[in-house]
């Protein structure tokens, strides 16, 4: 019998590599430390009632790896958030929404006090610029950390603090913008193509689905490697596995100082605090270190993930600080009023390692799903060439 291509990890850069080896008429050995498959996308069960992801996550259906997989859409029920945001505003909540797809905004969107005319044509300006180039171009292009970006685009300071600070902070889970400009526009170009979504039983439904995908790979959970040498795989309990090649690449490199961090509190409520599947954005002018930065109401977007009929909320705070839950409730109270007193903390997720920032940065391995996934299948084609 043959030796075995060896891949370290279940996660979505391992389950990409062994889908690109069966695409080739290999087979794959994955070896996961976990008792589950999917990695970071992970997402469990809570009193029989919650679907907890391991943190506020999402997907973006125009990320150019998911547009590889066929019936993803469909396989996987996604939800879509609405396209755009709630802004919790000093006067008041506010909607900054696509007038094409929620032209009950318009109005508001257009004459909202998030940002000045001259900033809604900017972002228009944009959305167009971004469409016209490809993905990868963006990444490549070298503009400086984001916030100097908008800045120079000629962004008000209304619009940056309110809108773009928030929204991006979310997703760079750093608050200063300092993230690599051409990320920034990659990602405007993605957000600007597809609505933000979700699998309706949560997102490790995407790793456990690539998993179902694969037909002659086999998948050890719970086998912690000790070390590789060359071909050979050393297990902590003393195994060692000879394989035709070994796949440990699929991780991001640690060496980098400088990584993302975020703790979300799940709360669980008798209903929630406003209505619509809308992510709602702390743009208030005070948001000390510590402070609430997004909301999202998974049981608006997805029933399935309250089961029992009320509301499941995702409350974040982004950065390194450690922040209590009481402290995020009566940050939440005086945004959303006093029907926050009823609500429930049903986990912590502290994630201080989320991912290595991209700063200074102008290549294709971003801190995402997509990088990821574009990640794996490179690996997974190294290997192909050598063997």
């Amino acid at each position: 019998m043959a030796a075995p291509i060896v891949i370290v990890g279940a996660g979505l850069s391992g389950l990409a590599a062994a889908l690109e080896l069966e695409a080739a008429g290999e087979s794959a050995l994955m070896i996961e430390s976990q008792d589950f498959i999917g990695g970071k996308l992970e997402t469990t069960l809570v009193e029989d009632a919650y679907r907890l992801d391991r943190g506020f996550q999402v997907l973006l259906p125009a990320y150019p790896e998911l547009h590889r997989f066929e019936a993803l859409s469909t396989d996987l029920d996604l939800r879509m958030f609405n396209s755009g945001a709630r802004l919790e505003t000093d006067a008041g909540s506010l909607v900054m929404a696509n007038p094409l797809e929620h032209p009950t905004h318009a109005f508001e969107t257009a004459f909202g006090s998030f940002g000045t005319l001259k900033d809604k044509l900017l972002i228009l300006k944009l959305q167009l610029q971004v469409r016209s180039q490809e993905p990868d171009a963006l990444l490549s292009s070298a503009s400086g950390s984001t916030r100097r970006f908008l800045e120079n685009y000629g962004f008000s300071e209304t619009i940056i603090e309110k809108f773009f600070r928030p929204f991006f902070a979310g997703i760079f889970l750093e608050r200063e913008l300092e993230t690599e400009a051409g990320f920034f526009k990659y990602l405007f170009r993605m957000f600007g193509s597809s609505r933000v979504a979700v699998p309706a039983k949560g997102v490790q439904e995407l790793p456990l689905w690539m998993a179902n995908r694969l037909k002659r790979s086999e998948i050890r959970l719970s086998t912690r490697v000790r070390s590789v040498s060359g071909n050979s795989v050393e297990f902590e309990d003393g195994r060692k596995t000879e394989a035709r090649a070994v796949i440990t690449e699929t991780a991001p490199p640690n060496d980098r100082s400088a990584f993302g961090a975020v703790t979300s509190f799940w709360f669980s409520a008798p209903e929630p605090p406003f209505e619509g599947a809308w992510l709602s954005l702390n743009s208030r002018s005070q948001r000390p270190v510590g402070s609430l930065n997004h909301l999202a109401i998974l049981s608006n977007v997805s029933r399935d993930y309250a089961l029992k009929g009320d509301a499941l909320i995702c409350a974040s705070v982004v950065g390194h600080e450690v922040t209590s839950p009481a402290n995020v409730r009566d940050q939440a109270e005086a945004i959303y009023g006093g029907s926050v007193k009823s609500w429930r903390l049903l986990r912590e997720d502290r994630i201080f390692k989320a991912f290595p920032l991209y700063l200074q940065r102008h290549d294709s391995d971003t801190p995402s799903q997509q990088g990821a996934l574009a990640r794996g299948r490179a690996a997974a084609r190294n290997v192909l060439k050598r063997l």
